[in-house]
C-alpha cells in the first residue's frame, strides 16, 4: 500500500521523533489536540483494541452544543439508529457531568460514533477528548504533545473495561 507511512531511522531517538511527528499530524488532522492514542507495531494487540468484537471501552469527555438531558441517558443505553448507518449502535454509557458536559463509553469503536450518538438526540458534539481506553487512563503528568510507553501492566488496563461500564 503506498499510503502507509514508512518507518526508517538509524537510530531509536529518529525513530521516536517521526512517530511522535506521526501522531502530532494525526492529532491536527482530527483536531483531538489531547487524546489516549495508541501507537504500535503489534498487530495483535492493535486488533484486539481496535476490534469491535473485543468489546474494549473507549471512554470519552464530551462537550455538547445543547444541554444533555436525562433521556438521552436512557437512549445512549438501549442503542440508537444513526440514519446513515446501517446497523444500529449498541448501547453506551452517558454519565451527565453538567448542563452540556458528559462522559461517553462506547465498545464499539465505529468510525465518529459519539458524534454519531450525540446527532441521534438532535445535539451536537463541540468538544471530544478520549480519556480511558478499557481502564487505561491518559496520565495527567503527560504534557500536550508527549508520550509514555505501555508496560504489561498498562496493556492489562486496556482490557479492562472503564469501572463504571459494567456497573450500569
Amino acid at each position: 500500500d503506498t499510503n502507509r507511512p514508512r518507518l526508517k531511522a538509524e537510530d531509536e531517538e529518529g525513530l521516536r521523533a517521526r512517530i511522535t511527528q506521526m501522531i502530532s499530524d494525526r492529532m491536527s488532522k482530527y483536531e483531538a489536540a489531547a487524546d489516549v492514542t495508541i501507537v504500535t507495531d503489534d498487530g495483535d494487540l492493535n486488533h484486539r483494541v481496535t476490534s469491535p468484537k473485543s468489546m474494549v471501552t473507549k471512554t470519552y469527555l464530551v462537550t455538547t452544543r445543547d444541554e444533555i438531558v436525562q433521556k438521552d441517558v436512557d437512549l445512549f443505553k438501549k442503542g440508537l439508529k444513526h440514519p446513515e448507518e446501517k446497523c444500529r449502535y449498541k448501547g453506551a454509557l452517558l454519565e451527565i457531568l453538567s448542563e452540556r458536559e458528559a462522559l461517553v463509553t462506547v465498545t464499539e469503536g465505529r468510525f465518529h460514533e459519539v458524534k454519531r450518538l450525540f446527532e441521534c438526540v438532535n445535539n451536537e458534539v463541540v468538544e471530544l477528548k478520549r480519556l480511558y481506553i478499557g481502564s487505561l487512563k491518559l496520565s495527567d503528568e503527560l504534557e500536550e504533545g508527549e508520550y509514555m510507553e505501555l508496560d504489561e501492566q498498562d496493556i492489562e488496563q486496556l482490557f479492562i473495561p472503564y469501572e463504571k461500564f459494567n456497573q450500569e
